[in-house]
């Protein structure tokens, strides 16, 4: 919030509503952020008014005819920053200046015409002003225009004025008088100044009334306090709510990712549980292979030596059993290079698998853009291998980002800064080189210190 505690503005305010000549005021921030004081005020209407704006934003009340209106002044030169800034001050500058009719909220000197004022406060153009007034301030000012009328009146006192006290011992000789005289009086001494009865029951009048007033003022006060302490308990609770649920949300996501995770490793455990199995096999059939072909080359020798007349013949034989084994291993050993190759390309397809992008940290924010005042809930997750950070609109929703941020086109990655940003304690700003900014809000100190200095590291 801010500080309006300028007493000036209090007086030019009661000067307005109280029918004196004082028909507008000006308020502004006068090189702060959050306090606001008074700058101007005249009794010369909307047009003068109009005069003294200037290239800032202003809050302004102005009586017309019978009725008050309570203007925001925000130029379109204003960042977006300082213009969320302005309108939640103007509450502040509402809760001062009660008794208005309407608001507007203007960016140029045509939008405080007084064809547009007029309009605003439903007031005709041939309308003869009506200076009638609700009944409290009526009564303040009636209570005001009789007091200085008795002031007026009443001769200017004495340098020492008599003493209180001796006032009950008149009242009191005048009743003794009274109850033991029996005959009246033949003249009584003139007073030398008048009484001042009526002057002290106007006073009296004066001080009831104020503080009537100030007695309102408090209960209206401890109400508004009360709403306000209501509304910021049940902001409060929705606000645990929201975090407990997502708390949830985010435990179930770390839930399903251990489980994918799992089955993921599970699934290699399976592949090369059997990529084992198969080489094994194949080298069981290969030995069987080359037994066979054993037992194919002993009864070739042992013909060799008990047949010497038939040595063509068992030349041709033992030729056609070498060339069937020979034909026989070439086979064997393309086969089981075909296995080996099958064997290296499932391999290499469950390591580039397991090589998917590496997420260094994820979890929730709270993210404003440049093009928008409002603050939203975003779920992150920043890649090492991409050098980014996403954005998604919760934990299930993480096959399209909302938005994308590249570290390497980052030209801004630092802390918020008081002057330039909405200065909002745990955030910190990020800015792209396609004149891009997003401010990043995290829910504790600690988290939005890890998030920072993780993205400075990839940077």
């Amino acid at each position: 919030m801010c500080d309006v505690s300028d007493p000036r503005i209090l007086n030019a305010y009661y000067s307005i509503t109280e029918d004196e000549p004082t028909d507008w005021l000006l308020l502004g921030y006068k090189d702060s952020r959050n306090v606001i004081t008074l700058y101007a005020s005249g009794c010369n209407g909307l047009s003068e008014f109009r005069q003294h704006l200037t290239n800032e934003i202003l809050f302004g009340f102005v009586r017309i005819e019978d009725k008050f209106i309570l203007i925001t002044y925000v130029p379109d030169s204003v960042s977006g920053v300082r213009r969320a800034r302005a309108l939640v001050h103007s509450r502040s500058v509402a809760s001062v200046c009660e008794l208005s009719h309407a608001q507007i909220t203007a960016s140029s000197l045509s939008d405080l015409s007084d064809s547009n004022i007029r309009t605003r406060l439903k007031l005709g153009e041939n309308q003869v002003p009506n200076r009638t007034r609700p009944a409290k301030r009526s009564s303040v000012v009636s209570t005001t225009t009789r007091r200085r009328k008795s002031a007026q009146s009443i001769p200017s006192p004495s340098p020492t004025p008599p003493p209180i006290l001796p006032v009950p011992d008149k009242r009191a000789s005048l009743i003794i008088n009274t109850s033991t005289t029996t005959e009246e009086p033949e003249s009584y001494a003139t007073p030398s100044t008048p009484t001042s009865v009526a002057s002290f029951s106007d006073t009296t009048t004066v001080i009831d009334c104020n503080s009537s007033i100030s007695s309102s003022k408090d209960y209206y006060e401890r109400i508004k306090a009360e709403e306000d302490a209501a509304l910021e308990l049940h902001f409060q609770t929705q606000l645990l709510k929201k975090r407990e649920l997502e708390e949830a949300r985010f435990k179930q996501t770390l839930k399903e990712q251990e489980e994918r995770r799992e089955q993921q490793n599970k699934r290699i455990e399976e592949e090369r549980n059997k990529t084992h199995m198969e080489f094994q096999l194949k080298q069981k059939q290969l030995a069987e292979e080359r037994e066979k072909t054993n037992l194919l080359k002993r009864p070739s020798r042992v013909f060799d030596h008990n047949s010497n007349n038939s040595n063509s013949s068992s030349n041709v034989a033992s030729t056609i059993t070498h060339t069937n084994n020979n034909s026989i291993m070439k086979k064997v050993s393309s086969h089981d290079a075909m296995n080996n190759t099958t064997t290296i390309t499932k391999t290499n397809a469950i390591t580039t698998e397991t090589k998917k992008t590496v997420v260094l940290m994820s979890g929730f924010v709270s993210v404003q853009t440049r093009n928008s005042p409002f603050w939203r809930r975003r779920y992150f997750e920043i890649e090492s291998t991409s050098k980014t950070i996403m954005f998604y609109k919760d934990e299930l929703s993480t096959k399209t980002p909302i938005s994308t941020i590249n570290l390497l086109h980052v030209t801004r990655l630092a802390p918020a800064n008081e002057d330039e940003d909405t200065f909002v304690p745990n955030s910190f700003v990020i800015d792209t080189q396609s004149d891009d900014s997003f401010q990043i809000l995290a829910d504790d100190k600690n988290t939005g210190k890890k998030i920072l200095s993780t993205l400075q590291t990839l940077k």
